[in-house]
Formats: C-alpha cells, sequence, structure tokens
C-alpha cells in the first residue's frame, strides 16, 4: 500500500464567532501530522497549528482544530498532511467568513474546559454569565483584548453570556 492517507474531507464552520476545522480520514498509513495553514487572500499561506495524525488506521478518524484568533472577514484554510517518509498532500481549500466588524466577542472553548475559556473583547465590557433562569452567576470587568477566566464550580447546563450588548449561549459539561 502507498503511504498517506484514504479519502480525507475537510469543512469549517463558525461556532460562536471561532472557525471550526473538522476532518476525517477513512485510513492512514505512515500518516505524522496535519498542518493547518491560513490565509486571509487565498494567496498568501501562513501555519497557524498542527495536529497528530494516528499513523495508522484502518478506521475513520476524526480531527478538529479552533482558530483561535481569526481575521474579520475571509478565513481560508487548508490542511498539508505530511507522512512519516516526508510525502504530503494538501487538501481541499475551505472559507470562513467572519461579519467584519459585527462581533465585539469571541470565546473558546465552548463547552468549557476545566472551568476555564478565554475571552477576547474587541472593546473593555462587563462579562456576566447567567444560568438557565436568568440568575447572574459570574461577574468580571475586563479590558479589550484576551483574557483567560476562571469560572466558578458551575452545574451542567447551558448558560448565556454576555458582554457589553454581545450575548453568546456558552455550555458546561
Amino acid at each position: 500500500a502507498e503511504d498517506g492517507i484514504r479519502d480525507i474531507g475537510v469543512t469549517g464552520v463558525q461556532t460562536c464567532a471561532l472557525p471550526i476545522l473538522d476532518w476525517s480520514t477513512a485510513t492512514e498509513i505512515n500518516t505524522r501530522d496535519f498542518r493547518v495553514m491560513h490565509s486571509t487572500d487565498g494567496t498568501r499561506w501562513n501555519e497557524i497549528g498542527s495536529v497528530p495524525a494516528a499513523g495508522n488506521s484502518q478506521s475513520t478518524l476524526n480531527y478538529r482544530f479552533i482558530h483561535t484568533s481569526p481575521a474579520d472577514g475571509q478565513n481560508t484554510y487548508q490542511l498539508l498532511q505530511r507522512d512519516i517518509d516526508g510525502r504530503s498532500e494538501y487538501s481541499r481549500v475551505v472559507k470562513v467568513i467572519l461579519g467584519k466588524g459585527e462581533s465585539g466577542l469571541f470565546v473558546y472553548t465552548n463547552p468549557v474546559e476545566d472551568h476555564q475559556i478565554r475571552v477576547q473583547l474587541k472593546t473593555g465590557a462587563t462579562i456576566t454569565l447567567y444560568n438557565s433562569i436568568g440568575a447572574e452567576v459570574y461577574r468580571q470587568a475586563a479590558p479589550m483584548g484576551t483574557h483567560t477566566l476562571i469560572l466558578p464550580n458551575l452545574p451542567a447546563g447551558t448558560y448565556r453570556l454576555r458582554a457589553g450588548k454581545e450575548t453568546l449561549p456558552l455550555i458546561i459539561q
């Protein structure tokens, strides 16, 4: 058998203002990793991350990469799959469009992991978290920029995270 992967598919979607790339492989033979390439114009590409591959597999495997610092407007992605022997292959190109200047609130990770979330604000705001019945369970003022917030130990459920006039759903498992 040849080195590489068989039947790679890649998709890109925007969830809670962050592009999420999902892809799967039907089989893998001597696969090293997947380099995630990003472009805002479709011609100049930069590597923004890497995801280790299984190496060898005869079953379908699913992979995910979340771009935590996307550009406003067009974000174009392509995977470079690399084999252990140095061979490589590009995936198809996918585009995710983010509203220019519309969203000032980006949240990662959602669902919440280890009681922590990263919040990116385009302007300073008070960040407030509400439970399913509308009661405030967390509040913190934050300036413009990216912040890691440590949330209290909250029961699993869907919450609303508000910063300024924007509100996003937040899932705690």
